[in-house]
């Protein structure tokens, strides 16, 4: 601790006996004293479950500041799987940590963007509110290459369904007559509204609402008669202009987890999903042949 000079000491001891035995060999009176003369804070946990000593450690890096990881110094202080097991997790973790932060010239894109739809368009906001069940199914339809062999499916029970597009599943569905009753959207980037531009070029997107988090590039509401915007979670606009109440979670990575998310905050409960493969590969395509 001396060496150090550390500013902060997580003190992990899965074993209480053996805290109990350190009472008899370490002045903890004089070390924590030097301690705090430093202004260094100590943290202690009994623990002995990886899972909760990595939850622990996150929940002060959270609390000090991400950041707070550069210059993080690991001393397993003896052999013991469950200390090997909380390193490697805690390892690994920090790297997503790190990602779900975001990045700041996407955050700028963000809040930029959530701010423009906000001042620009007429909308709906989704939130959290519970809505009354929606007894008919919702059909969620990516744009993977299963979709081609559903779109018979797809057609058969298009009139006994709500059908919320995702994406570039859009054209698909109009290329065969579908024409969706929500189409959703979550990517930031000018090509997602470059996509769909060309297929308003292409097709009517009359009676179509748009369902798209508030962060989507401003230009995407115009294509549609009415907009349903909504706040993702863990981004800095939703953190800046948002009440808890209004955050929709779950929204995200992928489009199709919107339309999901979309589907079950207005009520339905009974879902398909077309065309939505995650998880899965096809050597002779990665999306449907007419997106």
């Amino acid at each position: 601790i001396k060496e150090t000079k550390v500013h902060h000491v997580f003190l992990v001891e899965p074993i209480p006996e053996l805290l109990k035995h350190s009472l008899s060999t370490i002045d903890w009176d004089k070390l924590l004293s030097e301690a705090e003369e430093r202004g260094v804070q100590f943290n202690l946990t009994l623990a002995a479950d990886p899972k909760q000593i990595v939850g622990q450690v996150q929940g002060m890096f959270i609390t000090h500041g991400l950041p707070f990881i550069d210059g993080a110094y690991v001393f397993q202080h003896y052999p013991l799987w469950s200390l090997k097991e909380a390193r490697d997790r805690l390892a690994d973790d920090i790297q997503t940590l790190f990602l779900s932060r975001g990045f700041f010239e996407d955050e700028l894109i963000m809040l930029t963007n959530a701010t423009t739809n906000a001042g620009r368009h007429r909308f709906h906001l989704l939130d959290t509110k519970l809505r009354p069940e929606r007894r008919e199914p919702a059909f969620i339809v990516g744009s993977g290459p299963s979709l081609d062999k559903a779109m018979p499916t797809i057609k058969r029970w298009r009139d006994r369904a709500m059908v919320f597009s995702c994406g570039t599943a859009l054209r698909a569905c109009l290329k065969n007559g579908i024409v969706p009753d929500y189409h959703c959207e979550i990517e930031n980037v000018p090509v997602a509204y470059e996509i769909i531009a060309e297929t308003a070029k292409e097709f009517d997107l009359s009676g179509i609402t748009l369902v798209a988090s508030l962060t989507v590039d401003p230009r995407m509401a115009e294509l549609f008669d009415q907009t349903y915007f909504f706040f993702r979670d863990s981004v800095s606009s939703t953190m800046i202009m948002a009440s808890p109440d209004q955050v929709i979670r779950a929204a995200s990575p992928t489009v199709a987890n919107t339309g999901l998310r979309a589907a079950s905050g207005l009520g339905f409960t009974t879902v398909y999903f077309f065309g939505v493969d995650c998880g899965t590969k096809s050597i002779e395509a990665k999306h449907s042949v007419d997106t």
